[in-house]
């Protein structure tokens, strides 16, 4: 198999159907298929051969999914970078991995460090009538690098064979009821994995993908989706919870919407029934990594049984909870996640060590959860949001929760910091949508969290720093409750 020829099928079965609609160009079946097939021709020109990996470093733009689907035919492995990386960002990743080519937008600047491409519009266009046959049969070949810092900074790439990409899409598209009818609305970047995963499952289904497009406003978002009357999408918290500050009227927003998926971060129990309530009743909140793909969905009716779970262990992953030594944990105690399923990739492109999340069969996503007896996860956080108190593990994600119930908190996030006393103190960041006094919050915690849990201090911040995927930089914030030590803590 290779992950293009279904594109080479639906230019035959619905050559004139949709197949990805940009802000500037629409792209039938037909005619993607005919520009993966000038694109194969123009990286052959300039080398690039079957077994080298290829960087796209393009915006959100029809040509890139056509790019994607064009390696994958030649036979080399998809890099995706970030557009908006800087020049030293780029030349990072392009000195650790070495592909062959980065393909680039021509605004940009480029590192000297490959054969950097400029991509003009020039690469827009359809050579004639060409046909280079579909894609070789490369199941077991390498096909996609997912990029990931892990937990230690430094960047890694988890690489995916063709047959592997396939289970792990297939697994979604069962879960989530992807529909080859559907016209799904592609707000995640297609940098990001679960951007691209979204984009080219709907596409291998035959469906319609319409690209939000660079620097879409939440607004301009949920714009976009009503416009396009699309029937799925899916959106990270940050965004699902900007687009429902936009929306303060009592009609739903998105009635067309077949399926609303999360993905990212989990969802707030309050936070999936307001998605419901203004936005759409179908919800699905998911629980995957890009080294073991889908690992739980839970839709609606669930959210309200077990509030506060991401749900069950999809079809045909295996789920458990274990202790420092992989031993696997009793219903109800917390441990460390692992699971393995159809989304396993092949580890870590050239990287011959040892590393701790991915290893024996199993991902180990860096999650810590706990089992119900109904074998519903409950996520208690990352390692890295431990906070090591009096000798306690406390679990920030559990703050920023209790935090985040009070009504006037918008947005809350809870770090660690060192302490003579206790090792380390938990500090809270918030923003308000109505006056507070620190003081007021801290006793509003004191009200849900154990006493060794309510944070030290709480700050008031107009904007939680976040990175380009709407994470908070919690290192960032440890730097800011330094700054903020002798001042205000609100």
């Amino acid at each position: 198999m290779n992950l293009s020829d279904p594109i080479s099928q639906h230019a035959v079965s619905h050559a004139d159907h949709p197949a990805v609609v940009g802000e500037h160009r629409t792209l039938s079946y037909r005619e993607l298929d005919g520009l993966v097939n000038s694109l194969v021709l123009r990286l052959t020109k300039l080398g690039a051969r079957l077994g080298d990996a290829i960087g796209i470093c393009l915006q959100d733009r029809p040509l890139y999914l056509a790019a994607i689907f064009a390696v994958y035919r030649l036979g080399g492995i998809a890099l995706s970078m970030d557009w908006r990386w800087t020049l030293a960002e780029q030349t990072k990743i392009i000195r650790r991995f070495g592909p062959r080519l980065v393909l680039a937008e021509p605004s940009r600047p480029r590192p000297a460090e490959a054969s950097v491409v400029a991509v003009d519009e020039s690469w827009e266009s359809i050579e004639g009538a060409i046909d280079v046959g579909a894609g070789n049969d490369l199941s077991d070949m390498p096909a996609t690098l997912a990029l990931s810092s892990g937990t230690t900074g430094e960047p890694k790439a988890i690489v995916t064979s063709h047959a592997q990409a396939q289970a792990k899409m297939t697994s979604f598209i069962t879960a989530c009821g992807m529909s080859g009818e559907d016209r799904y609305f592609s707000v995640l970047p297609l940098s990001f994995s679960a951007g691209r995963l979204f984009a080219i499952a709907n596409l291998s289904l035959g469906a319609t993908v319409v690209l939000a497009g660079t620097f879409a406003s939440a607004r301009e978002i949920a714009e976009g989706i009503v416009r396009s009357r699309a029937t799925t999408t899916c959106l990270v918290p940050s965004v699902s919870r900007a687009i429902l500050k936009l929306h303060a009227d009592s009609a739903m927003l998105f009635p067309d919407l077949r399926t609303l998926m999360s993905i990212g971060a989990p969802l707030h129990q309050a936070e999936r029934v307001a998605i419901r309530r203004q936005l759409s009743p179908h919800l699905l909140d998911i629980y995957a990594s890009s080294g073991g793909g889908l690992a739980t969905v839970i839709g609606p009716a669930e959210q309200d049984q077990y509030p506060g779970s991401v749900g069950k262990a999809a079809r045909g992953v295996e789920l458990e909870m274990v202790d420092d030594a992989d031993r696997p944990l009793p219903r109800g105690e917390t441990g460390r996640v692992r699971y393995r399923g159809p989304g396993m990739t092949m580890g870590f492109y050239k990287d011959a060590e040892h590393h701790d999340d991915l290893r024996d069969g199993w991902c180990y996503p860096g999650d810590f959860a706990a089992l119900n007896d109904d074998g519903y996860v409950f996520l208690q956080g990352r390692r890295s949001e431990i906070v090591i108190r009096g000798g306690i593990n406390v679990f920030t994600p559990e703050i920023e929760r209790a935090l985040l119930a009070h009504p006037s908190v918008i947005e809350a996030a809870a770090v660690g910091v060192g302490s003579e006393n206790a090792g380390e103190d938990v500090v809270a960041f918030v923003r308000l949508g109505a006056p507070l006094s620190g003081r007021d919050l801290i006793a509003h915690c004191r009200t849900v969290l154990a006493a060794y849990k309510v944070p030290t201090r709480i700050h008031h911040i107009e904007a939680l720093p976040k990175n380009s995927a709407g994470k908070v930089l919690k290192g960032e914030l440890a730097k800011l409750d330094e700054q903020m030590r002798n001042g205000s803590a609100g």
